[in-house]
């Protein structure tokens, strides 16, 4: 049996006549778009499962030790089209696939998608108009513990000390009426005191 993960088998050619076929819509089971596109063009159907390709962490006993690694996902989850010869739809056919759910309806009818917005969506999936441009940069903290800082607290701006810092949050003790006040900043609300009386904005 063909893997979930392999590639779709039969991709839609870029001169793929989409006007010339009727167009439906099925909802696959969770995670089975792509087996349920293969199942189709195994029954001599046309069937059209756009992807996007995303950035990842791969497969490891430790997560932050996983690689990233770039993957294929559809672009729209548990949607698949279906195209038929015009005048012929084979429901039979669908309906034998086991992973799909149901027919996109309206009002009890199969409901019919325009082929030239598939068109649209498949000149620009291959255009790359879909995927992430880049592997996700990994955010680094660039307070360290000791650090002076001035934070927003609910719009006044309170000097504070680092006691802990991570690129999603920033745990400070802040002064006040005397007393000692453990808090959780956000990173955006948070300056770096550079110098006695100047300060500069961080990005984290």
């Amino acid at each position: 049996m063909t893997r979930p993960d392999e590639p779709l088998p039969a991709r839609l050619p870029l001169g793929c006549d989409f006007d010339a076929l009727d167009w439906y819509a099925v909802i696959a089971a969770p995670r089975r778009e792509r087996q349920v596109a293969r199942d189709l063009v195994d029954r001599m159907l046309w069937a059209y499962c756009p992807l996007t390709r995303r950035w990842a962490r791969g497969r490891h006993r430790t997560p932050m030790h996983a690689r990233w690694v770039e993957t294929e996902r559809p672009l729209f989850t548990r949607y698949v089209f279906v195209g038929f010869s015009v005048g012929f739809p084979a429901w039979h056919l669908v309906h034998e696939v086991d992973d799909i759910e149901r027919v996109v309806s309206s009002r009890g009818m199969p409901l019919r998608i325009p082929g030239a917005q598939l068109e649209v969506i498949h000149d620009r999936e291959m255009a790359g108009a879909f995927d992430e441009d880049a592997r996700p940069r990994r955010r680094r903290a660039r307070f360290a513990e000791g650090d002076r800082v001035i934070v927003d607290v609910l719009g006044v701006e309170r000097e504070a000390i680092v006691q802990q810092a991570s690129p999603r949050a920033a745990k400070l003790m802040l002064e006040v009426l005397g007393a000692g006040l453990r808090i959780a900043a956000d990173p955006d609300r948070v300056k770096l005191v550079r110098d006695l009386g100047r300060e500069e904005t961080q990005s984290w």
